[in-house]
Order: C-alpha cells, then sequence, then structure tokens
C-alpha cells in the first residue's frame, strides 16, 4: 500500500506540473507492470518508452505509446522514451536495444515533422553519451538514472544533454 500511495504522490506531482511526457525509471515498475499501467491511468500526461516491449506472446506488442508529437511556439517537438537494457524490469517486460530504437524514433519523428527531437532516457549519464555518438538527429537528452548533477548542458556532437539528479535537481 504504501508504494501505491508514493506512486500515485508521484504522479499528482508531474499532473500538477504539466508534464508533457515521462519515460518511467526502474522504481516505477515495483508493483509490476499490470499495477503501473493501473496507476498511470491517473496521469493527465502520458507515459512514454520507445524500447519497452512485452515479452511472450506479445513480443512485438509496445508496453507504451513510443512517443509524442508536441507544438510550442509554433513549432513541432517530437518526444520520444528510451530505458536502459541493463536496469531491472518485471518478468512480464524486455528492454530492446536503444541505439537502433533511437534511429527509427528520428526517422519517425522528423517524416510527421519534428522540427527538434527530444529523447527522455533512463539509462544513466555514460549510456547517453554514447546514444548521442551513435545516433544523429537528436537534439536534447533529458536523462535519468545515474543522478549525475550537471553544472550546464553537456554537448555531445549535435546533441545536448543535461541530467536529473537527486531529489528532483
Amino acid at each position: 500500500a504504501q508504494w501505491q500511495e508514493q506512486a500515485l504522490g508521484v504522479i499528482e506531482a508531474y499532473n500538477l506540473l504539466g508534464a508533457d511526457a515521462v519515460q518511467p525509471g526502474s522504481t516505477d515498475f515495483a508493483l509490476g507492470a499490470e499495477k503501473f499501467q493501473d496507476l498511470s491511468g491517473k496521469a493527465k500526461f502520458p507515459f512514454i518508452s520507445s524500447n519497452l516491449y512485452w515479452k511472450g506472446n506479445g513480443h512485438h506488442r509496445l508496453f507504451l505509446k513510443d512517443s509524442v508529437l508536441l507544438e510550442r511556439q509554433g513549432k513541432k517537438i517530437g518526444v520520444f522514451g528510451i530505458f536502459g537494457t541493463a536496469l531491472p524490469l518485471p518478468s512480464s517486460l524486455e528492454a530492446r536495444d536503444p541505439h537502433s530504437v533511437a534511429k527509427r524514433m528520428v526517422t519517425k519523428l522528423r517524416g510527421q515533422g519534428a522540427e527538434m527531437i527530444i529523447a527522455l532516457t533512463h539509462q544513466g549519464h555514460d549510456l547517453d553519451e554514447k546514444l548521442a555518438k551513435s545516433v544523429s538527429g537528436i537534439d536534447l537528452i533529458v536523462g535519468a538514472h545515474s543522478q549525475s548533477l550537471l553544472q550546464k548542458p553537456y554537448q555531445e556532437g549535435d546533441s545536448l544533454i543535461v541530467q536529473l539528479s537527486n531529489q528532483g535537481q
């Protein structure tokens, strides 16, 4: 019951902040994939992840919506999510290769008219750097997991990388 109350509190905080999209992290699955889906129904924003899939019979079925296309000040912004393949997941889910999925998402979102591409990742700063090196077309990576507090955005090629740090810093 405590995990559920905490999860509902986090969702409500994101609702109040007006989040446009959220890539879940590993602790978001503490109650399992099915309970996560139940709780996510209380969100006023989409949870997204382009590389989380159901295992087994649903092997080709995405767990969440892969992306969102936002419009801000007349510009289209494509946002997709990536979950780290080495992180724990419920046994019913699997995380697929972030690099091939990210390449596909950049192509998809640019094809939908996105002028800017943002990747929301939960894999850690080192893997965000590798992603930026191997996948062109990502303008901004907003990363989490390693809780690396960066004093300013890190530039890797044409991509800027920022990290969510501990306690929402």
